[in-house]
């Protein structure tokens, strides 16, 4: 009867393991939402928050040669054409800091078959913290991380150069952010505004 009784059905034992059972479920549905949200970066050791660009804004340079993506009305947008190229920032600063995102399209200078040479004159220029290359537009994109430091705040900027893909041509993409604290973390977690950026054909 002991057997019995302890294997009896009670409703407020079910309704305890009914409860445990949907908030392990619950759990790990924010797991999965939480883990979906970041993202390995493809420079640092780091993994970076997504920036949610199904709703975002769009804008075109001034010769209609490319477009980016950005997340909202926080992120000011300025469009550029001048000697240097056509470009395109937008900035921010709603969490306190600078965070900026950047293109520059440019008749072709580098001679990527002789990166190593380009590289020696832009270390010259510039203070080069990290180098190295990522797949990006079906080739290995060359990057640097900048620290420029003769101003207050001090301002790290990463930059990506690669080839257009058909023209004699080529873009620098930059993500820009100010401050010395999590530098790399803040880079990351803008990261993903690179992948908003679109050849227009």
């Amino acid at each position: 009867m002991a057997f019995l009784h302890s294997t009896t059905y009670s409703p407020k034992r079910w309704g305890q393991f009914e409860m445990k059972k949907i908030l392990k479920l619950k759990l790990i549905f924010l797991l999965i939402i939480f883990s979906s949200c970041k993202e390995k970066s493809k420079f640092f050791d780091c993994e970076c928050e997504k920036i949610n660009l199904s709703k975002s804004l769009t804008i075109t340079d001034s010769l209609n040669h490319y477009r980016i993506n950005y997340p909202n009305e926080n992120w000011l947008p300025l469009i550029n054409l001048d000697s240097i190229g056509s470009g395109i920032v937008v900035a921010d600063k709603s969490l306190g800091y600078l965070r900026s995102f950047g293109v520059i399209e440019k008749e072709k200078e580098f001679d990527f078959n002789n990166w190593e040479v380009q590289q020696k004159s832009i270390e010259k220029e510039f203070n080069i913290i990290e180098k190295g290359e990522v797949d990006f537009f079906n080739q290995q994109a060359k990057w640097n991380l900048v620290k420029i430091d003769k101003n207050k705040p001090i301002i790290w900027t990463l930059y990506l150069t690669f080839r257009h893909p058909k023209d004699d041509k080529f873009y620098t993409l930059n993500l820009t952010v100010e401050d010395q604290k999590n530098v790399r973390n803040k880079i990351c977690n803008i990261e993903s505004l690179i992948y908003g950026f679109k050849i227009i054909e």
